[in-house]
């Protein structure tokens, strides 16, 4: 699939197999027309992509859903969040192509109040529950919710929880992931974050976290990237100011 820089302003969908069997995938006679179904360009060009490394909980997500002044009253910006989240947090989209988690998700109906992106097989699989991800390509959750951030024509971004692993429960949900291996986990997630920063280069990343944890020196090769510690970000973000 396409992993060059696309936006969703000029998505109008795509065609993809119905067939999940990897080896009949690109059978033709499976292929069929998706439309797209989230539109998203009404917006302030402000988003906050939350991972789920154990860095966030210093941050009171509803945070994330306040307004801030100035000539007008607008939100703080769009969330973009991954896989377990929803447990904590409602973001504005949800992205989660885990087979075990989306079987989760669709248990308790969380599409159904909720925007959630995911993959054909769980679609399928959970009729209702889901959204086509836009030209989805092989990439952690954390990526695919930074891309699609960009896609949606987000000129600000904000990495929340975005770190990598120092060790190998550097995770919030740990404990339903199980131990990543922190070597082979950190070079993938970094090569992926380090394309998309490179793809969107009119796009300004702002990576999270506090004022002990270096940035992953491959992102200070990109120049559309800098590191801000908490209070930093909060301010910078007007994070629980309300226009009176």
């Amino acid at each position: 699939m396409p992993q060059g820089r696309f936006y969703t302003a000029d998505y109008t969908g795509e065609m993809v197999s119905a067939n999940t069997s990897w080896r009949d995938r690109k059978d033709p006679s499976t292929m069929t027309w998706v439309e797209k179904t989230i539109f998203n360009e009404d917006h302030d060009n402000i988003a906050h992509v939350i991972g789920n490394s154990k860095s966030r909980l210093w941050l009171d997500l509803n945070l994330l859903t306040g307004q801030t002044g100035g000539e007008k009253v607008r939100s703080v910006g769009q969330t973009y969040g991954c896989n377990l989240l929803y447990k904590d947090f409602n973001p504005t989209f949800l992205i989660c192509t885990n087979k075990k988690i989306c079987d989760e998700l669709a248990k308790n109906g969380y599409g159904d109040d909720n925007i959630v992106f995911s993959n054909v097989k769980n679609i399928l699989e959970h009729p209702g529950q889901f959204h086509l991800y836009p030209q989805l390509y092989t990439a952690s959750a954390g990526n695919l919710a930074l891309r699609l951030a960009c896609a949606d024509g987000h000129k600000t971004v904000y990495m929340i929880g975005m770190d990598t692993y120092s060790q190998p429960n550097d995770n919030v949900y740990a404990e339903d992931y199980g131990l990543a291996d922190v070597q082979a986990a950190n070079n993938k997630f970094i090569t992926e974050n380090c394309r998309t920063f490179l793809t969107y280069s009119d796009v300004q990343f702002y990576y999270v976290s506090d004022k002990a944890t270096i940035m992953p020196e491959q992102y200070n090769w990109c120049p559309n990237v800098k590191k801000l510690e908490w209070m930093q970000y909060v301010n910078l973000a007007s994070l629980g100011a309300i226009a009176h």
